[in-house]
């Protein structure tokens, strides 16, 4: 069975592809380096996630000022993170975060109220799943290589999902929200992507590479339903792509969709000392 029956690379996956060979580097040289350039590459990720979303929302209705400074502000938050305590930083957030709900609350007019609630939103989407992403980073001695484990079994659940999906066909998974998505794409993403844990976890020198794999693919799972969400919210202001930044891949948020579930849930497991032992031992 071929994946593409005409037996040509579609013009988009080889945008896909030629994207990927080049961000891949940037992306992985950023944590490498270590802070600040971690720090500035998630800054930007975050404000680049941010610029995205308030267009998403009402496209039509915007000023420039309104992008721009949602963008800051969520920019802000992030660094707010980064720099001060828990405490300090979420009352920022939060603060932010409810004069948009008053914004909402106060209009007189059915469409920017529920702009105001959707930045809302937004706040909470674009900074803390990059800030648990940063949290996960920042781990002792193993928090690196954790979180270069992640995007490893992100990326390979996008890319296994989208093969086996168009190989295989088959019953939709979510068809209201997602027509492409199959059943056959979420298990061949979820089986790829615990091969490519267990994989990265043999070259990490991870404790139980096996416990590994299995983890993959339950955050495979996780990852989709991430994918899922960002969908759902793309179907609802009636747009294909989030932005045009990345060729072939549509914007940011369609890019970080499964971080944005993922890397929360691998955050919390950490905190599970058994999952920590099958890392350091």
């Amino acid at each position: 069975m071929r994946l593409f029956p005409q037996g040509k690379v579609p013009g988009n996956l080889s945008r896909r592809i030629l994207a990927a060979l080049v961000l891949i580097p940037l992306v992985l040289g950023a944590l490498f380096l270590g802070r600040p350039y971690s720090d500035l590459f998630l800054l930007l990720v975050v404000m680049l996630m941010a610029w995205e979303w308030v267009h998403l929302c009402h496209p039509a209705t915007h000023s420039r000022l309104v992008p721009a400074a949602f963008t800051v502000f969520a920019g802000l938050s992030f660094m707010t993170w980064s720099s001060t305590t828990p405490l300090l930083a979420a009352a920022f957030m939060a603060s932010g975060m409810a004069g948009l709900l008053a914004f909402g609350w106060l209009s007189r007019h059915g469409k920017a109220r529920h702009e105001g609630y959707w930045l809302a939103l937004g706040v909470l989407y674009c900074v803390l799943p990059i800030v648990a992403f940063q949290g996960l980073y920042m781990k002792p001695a193993y928090g690196g290589t954790l979180a270069i484990w992640l995007l490893l079994v992100v990326w390979s659940t996008d890319t296994a999902a989208m093969a086996a999906g168009r190989t295989i066909g088959g019953p939709r998974l979510c068809p209201r929200i997602s027509p492409n998505k199959t059943w056959a794409g979420l298990l061949g993403g979820a089986i790829f992507a615990g091969l490519v844990g267990l994989t990265a976890g043999m070259i990490f020198s991870y404790a139980v590479p096996m416990a590994l794999a299995v983890t993959a693919a339950v955050l495979a799972f996780v990852a989709q339903a991430g994918d899922l969400v960002e969908s759902l919210v793309k179907r609802h202001f009636d747009v294909k792509d989030s932005g045009r930044l990345l060729p072939g891949h549509g914007g940011i948020l369609d890019r970080v969709d499964g971080l944005v579930t993922a890397s929360p849930c691998l955050l919390v497991l950490l905190e599970w000392p058994l999952f920590e032992s099958w890392v350091t031992g």
